[in-house]
Formats: C-alpha cells, structure tokens, sequence
C-alpha cells in the first residue's frame, strides 16, 4: 500500500469537467422535458435557452460562494449549461416570439 497519504480511487477517477457534464446534462433534459410541456411548440427554444443560462448564472454565483479549491468544477457546470442555453437560442426563431408580444 505504497501511495500517496490520503489517497482514495474515488476521489480521482473522474475530472472536474466530466464530474460537471452528467449533471449539466441532466439538468438540460429535465429542463428541456418541463419546458415542451409546458410552453407552446414556438417557444420552445427561446424559453429553453433563457432556462439554461438562468440556471448557469445561479451555479456560477453559487461558485463564488465556495472555497477557492471547489469552484472549479461548479463553474465548469454552470459553462455547459451556458452553452447549452446558447446552443438552443440560436436554434429558435425569434420571429416566432416576436409575433407573441
């Protein structure tokens, strides 16, 4: 049992930005279930796109609340959801919404 002191399997086997992508995933589709429910089919995109970055911007503020050596890994998440946001606001139509205001 020569190693490092402290060391455990668990706590290495996964990087901070694959640890982040499972549950910004999750999070995406869940979103993405809830919203093409409850929402007309043209405002699918912009109501997903403004879900995902709302949340984004609510990991990344919890993210300055940690410990310097935990944020890392939160603000990879709250990235990816970001992207994700972004990714289906230039999928939807704006012309769609515009028609609704």
């Amino acid at each position: 049992m020569g190693g490092k002191a402290g060391y455990t399997a668990s706590n290495n086997d996964l990087s901070p930005a694959t640890a982040a992508w499972a549950p910004a995933l999750g999070i995406a589709v869940a979103a993405g279930v809830v919203t093409a429910l409850a929402v007309p089919t043209t405002l699918f995109f912009p109501v997903l796109s403004l879900g995902m970055i709302a949340i984004a911007a609510l990991a990344g503020a919890y993210a300055f609340l940690r410990p310097a050596g935990q944020r890392r890994s939160i603000l990879i998440f709250a990235a990816t959801l970001t992207f994700i946001g972004l990714a289906a606001g230039m999928l939807g139509d704006p012309d769609q919404v515009a028609l609704l205001l």
